[in-house]
């Protein structure tokens, strides 16, 4: 009498995608997610996930790409999905949790994507690279923008955006830099908006940092049409070309908006002008190598340098420039 023996499979069978509704047998291998596995249990069985020890053992480990991220999409273990810049790997069965680095998902690669200028209303994903002020940013955890959350952004490149001359209720960003008065400022933070009062000067170290000092440079008015600007070394001044010259070569007690040149036999004395223009010049040159012989006196009853004292020039070749303001008197420059 013959008899028949079930010795099952004795070698794997290829079972196509795993499915609850096929009942399993020992050696069936399926594929679930990125990975493969082959059924372990002697008795057959349906409904038991792969994932599940007691029926199921991991024969392949793979992955299953699937595109950009859908909170709708049921996720297998081994799913790879993009979302933002960097591409997630699925730790299990997962659905509507948002792929970063934890107990459902793993990173598979990293990158950086370059999204632009900030702004709100916007979705931004771990690693996207914004355009904010002066500098860029990236993103240190996904959300949709509100208002700036700088625990959510990491400085990644530093930089400056110049906003010209500082204006009230106008928002400025952290690294603007503006002009006001005669200081400019960069900003500390991303201000809203401050009012007149608020000025960088009076704003400082809690929304402005002094970048620079200076006098400021005067207007252009009519009077400036045509001049140079000079600075008496603590003020700036339009001041008049010289354009002409004139030869002393013996003593002369007055004295013009011109440039001199000096060759005499006498000491001389000249007496300034008293009330000249602002912004008038006035040059005296040794030409002829007489001043260490023949010492120049200059006289000012605006003062020269604030004194009252006369000016003398005794070094040989010397040049001898000064400037008129009505606020200093004569200057040396």
């Amino acid at each position: 009498m013959t008899q028949i023996l079930d010795l099952g499979k004795l070698r794997f069978q290829f079972a196509g995608d795993y499915s609850d509704a096929i009942s399993y047998e020992l050696n069936d291998v399926v594929k679930y997610g990125g990975n493969v596995y082959c059924y372990i249990n002697p008795v057959k069985t349906a409904a038991n996930l792969p994932t599940d020890a007691s029926y199921w053992s991991l024969m392949l480990k793979g992955v299953n790409f699937q595109g950009a991220y859908n909170a709708d999409i049921q996720y297998r273990i081994g799913a790879v999905v993009t979302n933002g810049a960097n591409t997630f790997t699925a730790l299990k069965d997962v659905k509507g949790v948002e792929p970063k680095a934890g107990t459902d998902w793993a990173i598979f690669t990293q990158g950086i994507a370059n999204r632009g200028a900030w702004a709100t209303g916007t979705q931004y994903f771990i690693n996207d690279i914004v355009q904010s002020g002066g500098s860029s940013w990236i993103c240190l955890a996904g959300h949709t923008a509100g208002a700036w959350d700088a625990t959510k952004w990491l400085k990644f490149n530093g930089g400056v955006r110049y906003r010209g001359a500082w204006a009230a209720n106008t928002a400025y960003l952290e690294s603007d830099i503006v002009v006001s008065g005669s200081g400019t400022y960069i900003a500390n933070k991303n201000t809203a908006g401050d009012a007149a009062e608020n000025a960088p000067a009076n704003n400082l170290n809690t929304s402005f940092d002094l970048l620079c000092s200076g006098n400021g440079v005067p207007n252009t008015i009519p009077s400036s049409v045509g001049q140079v600007l000079t600075s008496t070394g603590s003020l700036a001044v339009w001041s008049s070309v010289i354009s002409s010259t004139y030869a002393i070569t013996g003593t002369t007690s007055t004295v013009a908006n011109r440039r001199y040149l000096c060759s005499f036999t006498a000491p001389v004395s000249i007496a300034l002008p008293t009330t000249p223009a602002d912004g008038t010049l006035m040059e005296f040159s040794d030409v002829g190598g007489v001043f260490n012989r023949y010492p120049l006196t200059l006289t000012a009853a605006a003062k020269i340098q604030n004194k009252t004292e006369s000016l003398i020039c005794d070094i040989k070749g010397a040049t001898v420039t000064l400037i008129y303001t009505a606020t200093l008197g004569w200057r040396i420059l």
